[in-house]
């Protein structure tokens, strides 16, 4: 994989794996009803239990790191798509991969981006990540940090 320089000097990798909802790609009615009912209760009530349940994202990731795709993209906005990330990384040497992830806007309005921050920090079972954005920009409130 090639590597593209940010102006700072830091290189990151060029091609990443965005990790959304993989579980909903498989096939079958049945499947797709019972993926879809796990996803709501991640949505709803974060319930982990739930998020262990994507059957994709265990070898997704093993191809990737094999393939040397290491740059990882989540968000908090994505249910619990942190944790599940975290929870199949924690297989790899942290120096290995970089994660990318996001204040979501549900943080954003309440002024809270670091509690959002320590709360992905958790989820992903590392103490920092790569890069952390805005998942989009609310212009009717100004972030003080």
């Amino acid at each position: 994989m090639n590597r593209i320089k940010l102006a700072n000097g830091y290189e990151i990798p060029d091609l990443c794996f965005g990790t959304d909802s993989t579980s909903l790609r498989s096939k079958g009615l049945k499947r797709k009803f019972d993926n879809f009912k796990c996803m709501v209760k991640i949505w709803i009530d974060r319930n982990r239990y739930y998020a262990t349940k994507d059957l994709y994202l265990p070898q997704s990731i093993k191809e990737c790191m094999r393939m040397g795709i290491n740059l990882f993209d989540t968000s908090r906005a994505y249910g619990a798509s942190e944790f599940n990330l975290g929870q199949n990384l924690k297989y790899y040497k942290r120096e290995d991969y970089f994660i990318v992830t996001k204040v979501s806007n549900t943080y954003q309005f309440k002024d809270a981006v670091e509690e959002c921050l320590e709360l992905s920090l958790k989820d992903l079972g590392t103490d920092f990540v790569d890069v952390y954005l805005l998942h989009w920009p609310v212009p009717t409130i100004g972030l003080n940090h």
